[in-house]
């Protein structure tokens, strides 16, 4: 059976071998945070923050990130990244690295998310 087929297949597809751990960041509004127009210094921490989710994507850590669009639950959800990582406090770290988390434009939540081995 191919990789793609034993994804679908119920059989083999919650298998604890056929799982992988993944990190949700799910970014907040934080204590800094304010919408446009962006000062310059907004300004530099948001492509700070773009070159570092770039940067993480161009190592194979992010799989995926990006703004989260629409609805109002929550109001301050803004985005969200899915990382690679050994551990949780890999994970962690990885996530308070990004400048604008430090800088307090977002704040950082993680949760682990069991996907499929292979995805």
């Amino acid at each position: 059976m191919s990789d793609a087929a034993s994804l679908h297949d119920p059989r083999t597809a919650l298998r604890p071998e056929a799982l992988q751990r993944v990190y949700l960041v799910f970014l907040y509004r934080g204590p800094a945070y304010t919408s446009s127009p962006l000062t310059p210094e907004e300004r530099a921490m948001a492509d700070a923050h773009a070159a570092y989710v770039w940067d993480l994507y161009q190592r194979g850590v992010a799989i995926a990130a990006g703004p989260v669009l629409g609805g109002s639950e929550p109001a301050d959800l803004v985005s969200m990244t899915v990382l690679r990582a050994q551990t949780a406090a890999e994970a962690e770290r990885l996530a308070h690295q990004d400048p604008a988390v430090q800088g307090g434009r977002f704040r950082a939540v993680l949760r682990p998310w069991l996907l499929p081995a292979g995805m």
